[in-house]
């Protein structure tokens, strides 16, 4: 298979060992390495970052970064979409490279276990906005909302922690400058003066919220592509996995039916107990009490007696969840038999 990956950085899913595969960024591997100097996580791996063999500028198409080198049979894209300031139209610029029934390998950061945590996730109406602008680079919107309201810039958070519940993130901003709104606002004065491409966390998504919009744009007839395969954020990571399948056109009952098969999978997810701090006891109605899953096996279910007012609380909100996700699904399978 001849494949694409974007933005691979320096730890690209596929190498140029495994097989015939193009990386494409938005910056020459020269200019990545400059940029990520600042970068806690990259700025040991600056040598490794791969050789980039298409640049694809603002303003520039996918198709035409790659001068007709297509089609391909994959896209690998990690960590990648929620970097893209129209989703709608980077999804039309990648089914314009790819051959019949091709893929696109998305890995994407759930914003529950990442420094997005704190942010809201992008709603229905941002995708269309940003696809009716035309937007080919982060916004003042999305720069002053990335800057503001990070938990951290450099991307480190907890995530096992928040997974145990052991750490909370309310009300916490950037602790690299004084003031965060400030530092936000002076990065849109920089946008305004410069013009320049900033790599920014665009959307935030859960996978629940990811799939609903993937369900609105086949709706509207601005996506087509269906569900192949859909993980769900695994306990203590931080990210989902979405694999989309080319479709041919028309086929909007197909697609729906393959989110809704993806949704139905996350409803059971999000269903299922969540790891609670070992050290309290297990419910003797957990059925997960006593697992060697690798996953659970340091953690135990708290007993009934030992819930908190906010164990409580997060349990009503779950349950809403749960309302909402199953009201998802019964829609979904209604469009579909329409």
């Amino acid at each position: 298979m001849r494949g694409l990956e974007i933005g691979p950085l320096y730890r690209p899913r596929v190498t140029k060992a495994d097989g015939d595969v193009r990386y494409v960024d938005h910056c020459t591997t020269q200019e990545l390495r400059e940029i990520y100097r600042w970068n806690s996580v990259v700025r040991e791996h600056l040598d490794q970052i791969v050789d980039v063999d298409y640049v694809v500028k603002p303003g520039q198409s996918l198709r035409h970064a790659v001068n007709g080198d297509g089609p391909f049979d994959y896209i690998i894209a990690s960590h990648v979409i929620e970097h893209v300031a129209n989703p709608l139209g980077w999804l039309s610029e990648a089914e314009a490279v790819l051959a019949d029934n091709g893929l696109i390998s998305l890995v994407i950061p759930d914003k529950r276990y990442c420094f997005d945590i704190n942010r809201s996730e992008t709603r229905p109406q941002d995708w269309v906005d940003w696809y009716f602008r035309e937007l080919d680079q982060p916004s003042f919107v999305h720069v002053f909302d990335f800057y503001a309201h990070a938990v951290t810039i450099d991307g480190s958070v907890d995530t096992v922690g928040l997974w145990a519940g052991t750490v909370d993130y309310s009300g916490v901003r950037r602790a690299d400058v004084p003031d965060a709104d400030i530092a936000a606002f002076n990065a849109c004065l920089d946008l305004q003066a410069t013009g320049r491409y900033m790599d920014v966390h665009t959307g935030v998504y859960t996978p629940a919220s990811f799939l609903g919009l993937l369900a609105l744009s086949a709706r509207l007839g601005l996506m087509n592509f269906a569900v192949g395969d859909f993980t769900p954020t695994p306990v203590n990571t931080l990210e989902f996995y979405v694999t989309l399948r080319r479709a041919e056109k028309g086929s909007t009952g197909q697609i729906l039916g393959s989110i809704a098969k993806a949704l139905e999978v996350e409803t059971t997810k999000a269903a299922s107990p969540r790891p609670t701090p070992a050290g309290l006891a297990p419910s003797p109605q957990d059925e997960h009490a006593g697992s060697k899953s690798p996953e659970v096996d340091a953690f135990v279910g708290p007993s009934k007696a030992e819930l908190s007012d906010k164990e409580r609380s997060l349990i009503a909100a779950k349950r809403a969840l749960m309302k909402t996700l199953r009201a998802g699904v019964v829609t979904l399978r209604r469009l579909v038999r329409e």
